[in-house]
């Protein structure tokens, strides 16, 4: 079976929220997320966009994306996120 896995990077983008927000939800509610699978290690990668700056990246699996979304508050692109994952499932 495929898995299928996406940053936390493109998370925050595709939901309108501020990156350093998506890794702390992770910390906290770690052992949730680890219950869906394994974490992978941070990433770091160098943003072209900030002048070097780096930024951390966790790589996360289908079920953890969905948790993911459905821990944070609701808005008009998170609701459509959640609405496109349901009807690829």
């Amino acid at each position: 079976m495929t898995c299928i896995y996406v940053t936390t990077w493109e998370l925050s983008k595709k939901f309108d929220i501020q990156h350093r927000m998506i890794k702390m939800m992770i910390r906290k509610f770690k052992k949730d997320f680890e219950s869906l699978g394994e974490l992978t290690t941070p990433v770091t990668i160098v943003n072209p966009k900030q002048k070097g700056r780096r930024i951390e990246l966790i790589y996360l699996n289908e079920k953890q994306s969905i948790f993911l979304a459905l821990l944070c508050v609701n808005n008009e692109k998170i609701n459509k996120f959640k609405l496109e994952l349901t009807k690829n499932i």
